[in-house]
């Protein structure tokens, strides 16, 4: 019984109630069962209802964040309806952590305590339950995982993306990358925002340095769909600044080539997410057709995309698609013609103006460029003359 009890002393010093709960257990038994000795066992049977409420807790915190994050893997739009079961989440989990000083319950309920801001649109609510979380696991006499720390720089580097302190974000976005191992899941998620920051930021030269950084490691090919397919995406866009001349590739040995129909047909699982991750597919096939000056292909998708509107853009958490969309809708509309083009969709650009970025209720892998910044580029695509084609038979 010695090493049970010496291994008991180590499971509660480091926080593992499950262990602790086990071990107490059999002690108990053995010293009440066996021994007859009553002040060890009731000395155990404390141990054992004190582990058995933190254990209880610790699954407790995981089973809501479990809940809450379920609805954002294969879909990245926003989902404001979940906000009031988060925050009813919220109020249990803070009452739960004043009263046990546990890894595992404090972890999750401050990834729960996130994820309700995050739900609000309250970055300032955010980086504050961030902010308190590296305290408190900096503080721990036990030390603390990096990945811990990891998850809640991450949500750092995202509110301050979407607040355009791009300063600080890059702060963030250093100490994401540092922490978790090269090539690992959170590694890539750590590359994924900071390519996202720079695009946002217009430092498109340092986008490229962090996608080809990542794709050179020879983990990117093996990365499951939830984890490639953002990654097509930033191609997709990468190679839009390529073509119009954003990223200089003048240094470049060799460089892939990039088919947008073969991009369309390898998104099954963000093409199926209506309300997020699709919005953007559908523009960029729009903004590589009008590259190219196919006019009458782009009538055609303008004609499946006024649709999309009708049927999945009028949630408030969709308002910038929404205006971007009818936006673009206004180029067959003005015949391709710059200054025409420019007059049409006024109202829908000062309607997006209305709702900045760093106000509007979405997540930041919906715009992965501002739609501001992708206008400027779709009229620099537009001459000043009239266009008229005949649709696409």
């Amino acid at each position: 019984m010695e090493l049970a009890e010496r291994t008991l002393r180590i499971a509660l010093s480091f926080e593992f109630p499950d262990i602790a709960l086990s071990l107490a257990k059999d002690l108990r038994t053995h010293y009440s069962n066996i021994v007859g000795d009553s002040k060890k066992a009731k000395y155990y049977n404390n141990i054992v209802k004190v582990q058995s409420s933190i254990y209880i807790s610790e699954l407790k915190a995981e089973e809501y964040y479990s809940n809450l994050i379920s609805n954002f893997v294969s879909s990245k739009a926003t989902k404001p309806e979940l906000a009031k079961l988060a925050s009813g989440y919220c109020i249990e989990l803070r009452e739960l952590i004043s009263k046990m000083n546990s890894f595992r319950l404090n972890f999750f309920s401050y990834l729960v305590f996130t994820l309700k801001s995050e739900l609000e649109n309250d970055y300032s609510g955010t980086l504050e339950a961030c902010e308190e979380a590296i305290l408190y696991f900096g503080k721990r006499n036990v030390p603390t995982p990096p990945m811990v720390f990891w998850n809640f720089w991450l949500k750092i580097l995202q509110c301050h993306i979407q607040l355009m302190n791009y300063e600080e974000a890059k702060v963030a976005s250093e100490k994401c990358i540092s922490l978790p191992p090269e090539g690992s899941s959170n590694w890539f998620g750590a590359l994924n925002y900071s390519l996202i920051l720079f695009f946002h930021s217009k430092n498109f030269n340092r986008a490229f340095e962090i996608y080809q950084q990542a794709t050179a490691n020879n983990k990117y090919k093996k990365l499951p769909p939830s984890y490639s397919e953002p990654w097509r995406i930033h191609e997709a866009f990468i190679f839009y600044f390529i073509r119009i001349g954003k990223i200089d590739v003048s240094k470049q040995k060799k460089l892939k080539t990039f088919r947008i129909n073969k991009f369309l047909n390898e998104m099954p699982t963000y093409s199926k997410d209506k309300y997020g991750i699709n919005i953007t597919i559908l523009i960029l096939h729009v903004l590589f057709l009008l590259l190219d000056g196919r006019y009458g292909e782009i009538i055609d998708r303008m004609e499946s995309l006024n649709t999309y509107t009708h049927r999945y853009l009028r949630k408030d958490h969709t308002f910038r698609s929404n205006c971007f969309i009818k936006m673009l809708l206004q180029l067959p509309a003005a015949s391709f013609h710059k200054e025409a083009v420019i007059r049409k969709a006024k109202k829908y650009k000062d309607k997006l103006e209305s709702v900045p970025l760093e106000e509007a209720n979405q997540s930041i892998e919906i715009e992965i460029v501002p739609y501001e910044m992708l206008w400027e580029f779709v009229l620099d695509s537009l001459d000043n003359k009239f266009h008229h084609t005949n649709k696409k038979r």
